[in-house]
């Protein structure tokens, strides 16, 4: 009779252990997918800021050198630097792959302008 007991004891407690450690197990495997997947994403917003930063130095090499070169007080007007920020935002789409060309071509171009803009900054404040 005891013996009953004891076994059914042991095997329920047998039983909760091993589903604690699956419970862990699962866990586990969920926080490294979602680490992979932050990982993955963090990676693909830095290609896409990349090959942002990248069109806007090509864009300036080459239209925005031109325009100045050509002007009489060496500065873009208003409309110049609404062509130049779709320049480097359609020379950023070329120079990017895989997921970084859906980030670009996604984001909104008041943000794309924004990113311009500081790009242009800190490039200005590196010289």
């Amino acid at each position: 009779m005891w013996e009953v007991i004891v076994t059914k004891v042991l095997v329920g407690v047998g039983i909760s252990i091993l589903g604690f450690a699956t419970k862990l197990f699962s866990d586990w495997v969920k926080a490294e997918k979602e680490k992979k997947e932050e990982n993955t994403a963090r990676s693909n917003n830095y290609d896409a800021w990349d090959a942002l930063r990248k069109g806007v130095a090509l864009t300036t090499d080459n239209y925005v050198a031109k325009i100045k070169k050509s002007s009489q007080d060496g500065k873009l007007t208003t409309s110049e630097i609404k062509i130049a920020n779709g320049q480097a935002v359609e020379n950023a789409i070329i120079l990017a792959s895989g997921p970084a060309v859906e980030i670009i071509a996604s984001t909104a171009t008041n943000v794309l302008k924004n990113m311009i803009e500081s790009l242009l900054v800190s490039k200005k404040n590196n010289k």
